[in-house]
């Protein structure tokens, strides 16, 4: 069964043309572990992309594709995603890694999204540059607290008293308590 299931995805994957372009074997090396040195904290980094494409010809944006397998592909579904699986964040890393690699400057992240039941529909999105940013801004601080917990060799968990937590607002109004 999953069999079947995977020659249909990769066959609905090779008719999307700029998914296919993106992932082509052709175009760059599968699986390929980046390492750099931040520079503004000094920590080592590391990151693993689905493909390194080879560089793009002069003054040619250099793209970063990361393959994902979902629900659906639609394009609000996959807004939803990536703000509760941290791909932004993932996106800024990646174009962190491949400016480190040599194939900046202009580097832009994507989404090849696709969907696991048939016909294996496949979008392909580009987290715009304001959903890149806020994910800067969020690994920054997390390289910026690493550094600072590998200095002080101190490395706090959550609270240490007890935290008092709510419910979120769409769980609290479904039970009747509170307003959205």
């Amino acid at each position: 069964k999953q069999w079947d299931m995977v020659h249909g995805m990769a066959a609905a994957l090779a008719a999307h043309p700029l998914a296919a372009a993106l992932l082509s074997p052709d175009q760059g090396t599968a699986e390929q572990t980046i390492i750099w040195q931040d520079a503004q904290t000094g920590v080592m980094c590391r990151a693993l992309l689905d493909q390194l494409r080879h560089p793009a010809p002069a003054g040619s944006p250099f793209f970063v594709p990361d393959y994902k397998t979902a629900e659906s592909a639609h394009p609000a579904k996959v807004s939803r995603s990536i703000a509760d699986w941290g791909y932004h964040v993932q996106g800024w890393w990646y174009r962190q890694a491949a400016k480190a690699a040599g194939r900046g400057p202009d580097v832009r992240f994507s989404l090849v999204v696709q969907e696991k039941s048939a016909p294996f529909l496949v979008a392909v999105v580009f987290p715009d540059a304001q959903a890149i940013e806020a994910g800067g801004l969020i690994a920054q601080d997390a390289l910026n607290l690493y550094a600072e917990c590998l200095a002080n060799d101190s490395w706090p968990g959550y609270a240490e008293q007890g935290v008092s937590v709510s419910l979120p607002p769409w769980e609290r109004q479904k039970a009747g308590v509170g307003e959205w």
